[in-house]
């Protein structure tokens, strides 16, 4: 049985924050715009690495390079966004700090300056995680943000996908993905780790099923199946020597 929680929000709670003022809206605005700029030797670098992405030798070492998912959220909504849309066209899907794509990785796009443009609109327009930042904070998170280097990419590159098939209410036959994962680290301007990668469902997934229909729809199940591709996909990544 599905339940549903019920949570009443009432406005005006004085919390002591200062809202910003005209002038720090005006500084986090510019600070943005400047972070975001478009950057051509960035965007020329990760092309030219992506082209090389075939001939690269991956190691043994683990990857030196930490990588973090960044806002599980937006990833979550831009994943489920795709899941809805997608039809019978190879898989292209960018969300946060990863690229997914099946077939060629030719024409990739570049997943820093979309996941931080992003993140700058969230920033200036005082939105999600950045709402209730007061002022000062706001500006603090700003500056910041102006100056810190854009995080590693995640690039997987799908080369067998069986997408999962529900049973009936209660059960589904799993689906299985086979990949290869890069890690592009704009630091260094360069693929640093890459990995074979192989991906599952999870045992159980909590899916929603309207009264309407006969069985458990597809869509959680897919998204389960790739959330996992992404998290697991650091546990493959193994170093690859620089050029």
């Amino acid at each position: 049985m599905r339940t549903a929680l019920l949570v009443t929000m009432i406005a005006g709670c004085g919390s002591g924050r200062k809202p910003p003022t005209p002038a720090q809206l005006d500084e986090v605005a510019q600070l943005v715009e400047r972070a975001t700029a478009p950057d051509a030797d960035a965007e020329r670098a990760f092309s030219a690495a992506v082209e090389q992405a075939a001939s690269l030798t991956i190691g043994t070492a683990p990857c030196p390079v930490k990588f973090a998912i960044g806002d599980e959220g937006r990833v979550a909504d831009r994943m489920a966004m795709w899941i809805v849309a997608r039809g019978a066209e190879p898989v292209k899907l960018l969300a946060g700090r990863v690229v997914i794509v099946q077939g060629a990785l030719a024409s990739l796009p570049h997943p820093a300056p979309v996941e931080r443009a992003d993140e700058g609109r969230d920033l200036a327009g005082r939105r999600r995680r950045y709402a209730d930042l007061d002022g000062s904070a706001l500006v603090a998170r700003a500056r910041a943000f102006a100056v810190e280097p854009a995080a590693p990419s995640l690039l997987i590159q799908i080369s067998v996908a069986l997408d999962a098939e529900p049973i009936d209410d209660a059960k589904f036959r799993g689906g299985t993905i086979l990949a290869r994962a890069y890690l592009y680290d704009d630091a260094e301007r360069r693929i640093v780790c890459a990995g074979d990668v192989v991906a599952t469902n999870s045992s159980t997934v909590n899916v929603w099923v309207p009264k309407s229909r006969a069985r458990a729809d597809a869509p959680q199940l897919t998204g389960d199946l790739y959330l996992n591709l992404i998290r697991s996909a650091e546990a493959y990544l193994r170093a690859v020597s620089a050029s």
